[in-house]
């Protein structure tokens, strides 16, 4: 499902219409990531929580060099689903 399927979806379901939902659903996102980006922990419950992680450096192969260069370290955002959550 695209993002833009699921904001029509939920407009159908709420009677709202397309560009309400919309900004809605950027905001949310946009609350998620901002959160998530200083350090916090975003949980919503029966859906799962966005954690803020770090991955630590490796040693990679570089295909151009034919050498094995040292990956720094790199933030992610981990997805961890609710276990209340089924299909």
């Amino acid at each position: 499902m695209t993002k833009q399927e699921l904001i029509k979806e939920v407009s159908r379901e709420t009677k709202l219409d397309q560009e309400t939902v919309s900004k809605v659903f950027e905001q949310i996102v946009d609350s998620i990531k901002g959160n998530v980006s200083f350090g916090r922990e975003v949980t919503i419950r029966l859906f799962g929580t966005f954690k803020p992680h770090i991955r630590k450096a490796k040693p990679v192969f570089d295909f151009k060099s034919g050498k094995t260069v040292k990956m720094d370290d790199k933030r992610v955002v981990k997805f961890i689903p609710s276990k209340d959550w089924h299909l």
